[in-house]
């Protein structure tokens, strides 16, 4: 009806604004996030208003529509997007390694990893080296390497366009890095342009991994964890009865994919009594 396409229009004017098509604004991985939060509250406020019409019309197709949402989870823990994939491991000092991993283990990126992933990804971080003057990576251009900077000066610019479309576009300088910055980390996950031009001020020695590599990485160590959780839950009891015949198949993959590993020290406190739970164990 024409509130729902006023509802619609007024939803995308929201989610829209005045914001580039190409994300170009979007120049770091907790920007990428809000974007992302940005457009989940726009799906779910325009589902909220969509005609429960139309809603209805949609329960016939609820199965077809789980076992989709089924296969396209399922997908992440497939062998095959990285059975060709080898990694390539590069020398580096317990020094470097203990650098390296100070300085992306705050990342957003990485905040959810584990210490043995992220010296999983450690392993594959390469060194390069730029001379003073020479541009790392260039505002606009495709991106596909995250960097560490293990020595030198670097300068962050950002390409500036005029208020008016006959005024020359300006290059203005927003900030430094230094030993043990981090960037690029958007070239992991997104294809996006590079949101700014980065130019050695002195001579610098980096150390980078390229996106197959860490996406490769990360798929192997989840499919081994996957696999690991699985046949582990395959032998769990809950009140006498195996796991497996309380549960579907579907429904242990769902728990495989839901479960997580925690580890506590001796003496430590895994719950209270008295406190609400809302975790299985």
């Amino acid at each position: 009806n024409n509130e729902n396409e006023r509802s619609t229009v007024d939803f995308l004017l929201y989610l829209t604004g005045d914001n580039p098509l190409d994300a170009s604004d979007v120049i770091d991985l907790e920007a990428a996030r809000k974007e992302i939060q940005k457009i989940r509250k726009f799906a779910s406020e325009y589902l909220d208003n969509v005609d429960e019409n139309v809603v209805d019309l949609q329960e016939g197709k609820d199965k077809g529509e789980h076992i989709a949402d089924l296969a396209m989870r399922s997908a992440l823990y497939e062998k095959h997007d990285f059975a060709s994939f080898r990694k390539i491991s590069y020398e580096k000092n317990d020094s470097i390694r203990s650098l390296i991993y100070e300085s992306i283990k705050k990342n957003v990126l990485f905040e959810h990893d584990t210490k043995d992933e992220i010296l999983e990804l450690i392993d594959a971080f390469e060194p390069e080296t730029f001379h003073a003057g020479e541009t790392v990576i260039n505002q606009g251009d495709d991106g596909s390497k995250f960097y560490m900077v293990e020595s030198g000066n670097l300068s962050i610019r950002i390409t500036v366009m005029g208020t008016k479309p006959e005024d020359p576009a300006s290059e203005v300088k927003v900030g430094d890095y230094s030993r043990g910055a981090a960037f690029g980390e958007l070239a992991l996950v997104f294809g996006s342009p590079r949101a700014a031009t980065i130019t050695a001020t002195t001579d610098c020695k980096l150390w980078s991994i390229e996106r197959t590599a860490y996406r490769s990485i990360v798929h192997q160590l989840r499919y081994e964890q996957y696999e690991e959780k699985n046949a582990f839950l395959k032998t769990c009891v809950v009140d006498g009865k195996r796991i497996v015949d309380i549960l579907d198949s579907d429904q242990i993959k769902d728990l495989t994919i839901a479960t997580k590993l925690d580890t506590y020290t001796e003496g430590q406190v895994i719950l209270r009594e008295g406190q609400d739970g809302d975790t299985f164990y």
